[in-house]
């Protein structure tokens, strides 16, 4: 009886230096998970924060026009000001970089789609700490953001001249490439 005690004892001993290597391996993926993961919603969540205030800052570049296409002037303007609002934010403490805009007129405009639509797309590297332990050193995260301005009434004057009441909003272009507000 003695013997088979320790024998068990002996098993038990092998079988922990089998499972604590497997046990470390399983916790530094998850660690590198979970930091990862995290460190990529915090940079997801600036770059959505600085195509949101582009968005709206190149759109208000098209509020004081009449519908109408846009000049390639009014658009430079509005690239150049949405550069200025980005550049302006910080990613995980680099300045932000947006891909050229993308404006569309929408000629039979409607209380639910915008006359001019605004689309600012921003991407970073994100540079991982413990996934490069698994060969992944980075991951790309993209953010992006559509700012339409709508004409919601008619103003008019003292001297009975009417006017387009812009309003410029941000908005989703769900998969179907319908607005959601």
């Amino acid at each position: 009886m003695i013997v088979r005690s320790s024998k068990i004892r002996s098993q038990r001993g092998a079988l922990f230096q089998v499972l604590l290597p497997m046990l470390l391996v399983t916790c530094i993926a998850i660690a590198a998970f979970a930091v990862d993961f995290a460190h990529g919603v915090l940079l997801r969540a600036q770059l959505q924060n600085a195509c949101d205030a582009a968005a709206l800052s190149a759109a208000q570049d098209f509020m004081s026009i009449q519908p109408g296409p846009a000049s390639p002037g009014l658009i430079s303007k509005a690239q150049g000001d949405a550069d200025a609002i980005a550049r302006a934010n910080v990613a995980d403490g680099d300045a932000i970089n947006i891909n050229p805009i993308e404006v569309t007129y929408n000629q039979n405009f409607s209380a639910s789609v915008p006359v001019y639509a605004v689309k600012v797309t921003a991407q970073q590297n994100l540079n991982t700490f413990f996934a490069v332990i698994f060969g992944h050193t980075f991951a790309p995260i993209i953010a992006s953001s559509t700012a339409g301005v709508f004409y919601v009434s008619r103003f008019k004057y003292a001297d009975m001249t009417e006017v387009n009441v812009p309003l410029a909003v941000t908005i989703d272009v769900n998969a179907n490439n319908a607005y959601d507000l």
